[in-house]
Parts: structure tokens; sequence; C-alpha cells
């Protein structure tokens, strides 16, 4: 599925793998190596801010479930 609500087409399921092994690792699952040499491919710059933006998302939470406990 590509989007075409802007100039450039963008790979949407890209988006929804990214955000599947996002929401897993919030989960508290692992990514396999196969699934990070993906994740390591990614070329896009849509791609990467995606990957980006779940790599914040999972710091922030992590961090403030850390900070929760130390207390």
């Amino acid at each position: 599925m590509l989007s075409s609500m802007s100039g450039t087409s963008f790979d949407a399921t890209h988006h929804a793998r990214i955000a599947e092994l996002g929401q897993r690792v919030l989960a508290g699952q692992a990514v396999t190596r196969e699934e990070a040499g993906w994740l390591f491919e990614l070329e896009s710059a849509a791609d990467i801010f995606d990957l980006l933006s779940w790599a914040n998302r999972i710091r922030s939470i992590l961090r403030a479930t850390r900070s929760i406990f130390a207390r």
C-alpha cells in the first residue's frame, strides 16, 4: 500500500512492520537477528524517521518505568 497524501510515495508496509516490532519490544519481547538486520538496512528517510520515532518512544517509556521502580 502506498500513501498518496504527499508528493512522494511512502511504502506503508515498512511502517506497519516497524510498528509491529516496536509494539513487541514494548511488550518485553526481543527482536531477532534477522529483524535487526532488516531495520539496519532501511534506506528511505521516511522509514528511518519512523524507526527513530519508535526508538524514542521505547526509550521514554522504559526510562519512565525505570524511574517508577527506582523510588
